[in-house]
């Protein structure tokens, strides 16, 4: 199964929403959160986490204090312990999180305006034959398409950027894309799957075959309220 939640800072109507947030989540959250300068910075951060925890108590009906959160070497989060999964992602206004029973990976992206020059460091030659194809106003589409789902995959993947973008292929195909990747060590290769919401691009890799139909809105408030 596959559930993914989301919410959005500019829902966040309390001034005291930050200090309150403190005691519900991991020291490895508090202590990234106060590195940034940003409120808005430190508002993606917990609210992910935030997100997390509602995740997977509401999903599995684990108790929130048996969660123990860790980071792998390279730099994934994880539950102790606990054989569930979830992965985080944000952009923009959004931060989006996917639960699942099996490894999941996602990642969302805010489309705007990008020289695609940019494309020729991070995409396969197929890649940017296929984007050089499209009309002027599907180029963009197609690159944030291609963009989340190749993150998907290596956050699916847990090994971070120690793998070259280029190094595979992710061919869309409506809201599924194929991956090939020369060098996968697996037998079965994930499930990918995009999603449009407004100006953003979701993905989602996984090797389950029950995707979301739609996602789950969950407010800041909230989140401190099921957390707490």
């Amino acid at each position: 199964m596959i559930e993914v939640f989301f919410s959005r800072i500019s829902e966040v109507n309390d001034l005291e929403f930050i200090d309150k947030s403190y005691s519900m989540v991991s020291e490895n959250c508090k202590s990234k959160a106060k590195c940034f300068r940003f409120e808005a910075d430190r508002l993606r951060t917990i609210i992910g986490e935030l997100l997390a925890r509602y995740g997977i108590c509401h999903c599995f009906g684990i108790d929130a204090s048996k969660l123990s959160f860790n980071v792998s070497e390279f730099g994934k989060p994880y539950i102790v312990g606990i054989p569930y999964y979830f992965n985080i992602s944000h952009s923009g206004d959004y931060i989006i999180c996917g639960v699942s029973d099996i490894n999941i990976g996602v990642d969302i992206e805010k489309m705007q305006d990008i020289d695609f020059g940019f494309a020729c460091d991070v995409f396969s030659d197929e890649e940017i034959r296929r984007i050089s194809l499209e009309s002027a106003e599907k180029k963009k589409e197609l690159f944030f398409s291609i963009w989340t789902l190749k993150e998907s995959y290596v956050k699916w993947l847990g090994t971070g950027f120690h793998r070259k973008l280029s190094s595979y292929t992710v061919l869309p195909k409506g809201m599924h894309a194929e991956i090939l990747d020369p060098h996968s060590l697996y037998d079965i290769a994930p499930k990918l799957w995009t999603y449009t919401i407004g100006d953003y691009k979701i993905s989602i890799c996984s090797c389950d075959i029950d995707f979301p139909v739609e996602f789950k809105h969950i407010c800041p408030g909230q989140l401190i309220e099921r957390n707490n």
